[in-house]
C-alpha cells in the first residue's frame, strides 16, 4: 500500500533522530524510541501511523545512567 506524501514526509523526519527502521523479512517495521520524558509525544507518533500498525505500541524500560528510556 502506497503511503500518502505527509506520513512519508513523518518517517522521514522521525528517521532523522529516534526512528530505526529494518527489514529483516518481506516487510518493514519501524521502532521508535524514546526517553519515558517524551512518551506522550511517542504515543502522537503512533496516532498518526496507526492505520499502518499491525498492534498497538509495546512499552520496554531500559535505565542507562539515571534516564528511563522506553521503545
Amino acid at each position: 500500500m502506497p503511503l500518502p506524501h505527509e506520513i512519508q514526509e513523518i518517517i522521514v523526519g522521525c528517521a532523522l533522530g529516534d526512528l530505526h527502521i529494518a527489514k529483516p523479512f518481506a516487510n518493514a517495521f519501524l521502532r521508535f524510541a524514546q526517553s519515558t520524558l517524551h512518551s506522550e509525544y511517542l504515543l502522537y507518533q503512533y496516532s498518526l501511523l496507526e492505520v499502518y500498525c499491525n498492534s498497538p505500541p509495546k512499552t520496554h524500560t531500559a535505565r542507562i545512567g539515571n534516564k528511563g528510556y522506553r521503545n
